[in-house]
This record gives C-alpha cells, sequence and structure tokens, in this order.
C-alpha cells in the first residue's frame, strides 16, 4: 500500500493592503486589551478581575489573529474577528466604569478605536457578495500599508501603554520614567 505524504501547505497570499492594516491595528488593539486587563486583575473588586480576565482574553485572540492574518496575507475568518473587535470598545468602557480611579482613559479610548478600525475594516466586504468581489492582491501595497500601520498603531499604542501603567500608580507615586527625570536622567 503505497504512503500518502502529507499535503504541502499553500503558499501565503500576497498581503492585501486590508489585511495589513487590519493585522497591526489588531496588534495594538491587543496589547492595549492585555494590559487594561492585567491592570483590571490588580484591582480590588471581583467585577474588576472580571473584566480584567475578559480584556486578557480579547488581548490574546486579537494578537493571535493579527499574526494569522498576516502569515496568510488575507484576513481570516471575518465574522469571528468583527464580533471580537466590536466586542472589545464595550468590555474596555466597563473596565473604566468598574475601576475609574485605576484606569486609563487614554488606553482604553487608543483601544477602542484601534478595535472599530479593525471592525471596520474586517466588516466592509462582508456586506458584499464574495462571488461577485473580484480577488485583489497586492504585495507592495500591503507591505507600504504594514509599515504605515505599524508606524502609526506604534505611535499611538505606546503613549497608551505607559497611560496604563501611570494609572496603575499609587497617587504620588513615581512612574520608573519620573523617577528617571527626578535624578537627572542617571536612574542608577
Amino acid at each position: 500500500m503505497p504512503v500518502r505524504s502529507a499535503p504541502a501547505a499553500q503558499p501565503a497570499a500576497p498581503l492585501t493592503p486590508r489585511a495589513a492594516v487590519a493585522a497591526v491595528a489588531a496588534w495594538g488593539s491587543g496589547l492595549v486589551c492585555a494590559a487594561l486587563g492585567a491592570a483590571g486583575l490588580t484591582g480590588a473588586a471581583v467585577a474588576s478581575h472580571v473584566v480584567g480576565g475578559i480584556l486578557l482574553a480579547l488581548g490574546a485572540l486579537a494578537l493571535g489573529w493579527g499574526a494569522t492574518t498576516l502569515a496568510r496575507g488575507r484576513v481570516t475568518v471575518p465574522r469571528t474577528a468583527t464580533a471580537v473587535a466590536l466586542a472589545a470598545p464595550v468590555v474596555l468602557g466597563i473596565a473604566v466604569a468598574a475601576d475609574p480611579a485605576r484606569s486609563s482613559i487614554l488606553g482604553a479610548a487608543v483601544g477602542i478605536v484601534l478595535s472599530v478600525v479593525v471592525g471596520v475594516l474586517v466588516a466592509s466586504p462582508l456586506r458584499r457578495d464574495d462571488a461577485e468581489r473580484p480577488v485583489r492582491t497586492a504585495s507592495r501595497a500591503g507591505m507600504a500599508a504594514l509599515l504605515v500601520a505599524a508606524a502609526v498603531t506604534t505611535a499611538v499604542v505606546v503613549p497608551a501603554l505607559s497611560a496604563v501603567q501611570d494609572a496603575q500608580l499609587k497617587p504620588g507615586q513615581l512612574s520608573p520614567m519620573q523617577m528617571d527625570m527626578d535624578m537627572g536622567g542617571h536612574g542608577h
């Protein structure tokens, strides 16, 4: 009896700009959700712990989805991705409401905007009939979109993550950046 080998993996399709931007925005949203989720787990209230756990799960899903989308060069599981992307703003809002004194409004706002961007980019083609839509691939345009999306996402996510950390500090406690500045830039 002949031995059958596993089918060869299909090469990834050229990266589309929509997939590139959606994936990077999902990474940004996922990082913010994970940061706010971890912050929620440090809160005193049980509600804060529950919301924190949900945000950690949403963050992990967003990070995994972004990686899968980039690896395949196209948007994957669009309906599920849309549902997760549009659930994240609701949960982020609940997180801020559950523990406003230790939540970062800037972090939540960035997470919400990036989640909505993902939701819109992923959901927009779902409204059209897939059979009538031509398949478009654009590897150069996709790479350019990836670079621009990465730069923009980094520019908004890094300050948001810093704001999440600062919101977790006790009143009067200095952040590592503030301590370094207070010591004349020599935080040794």
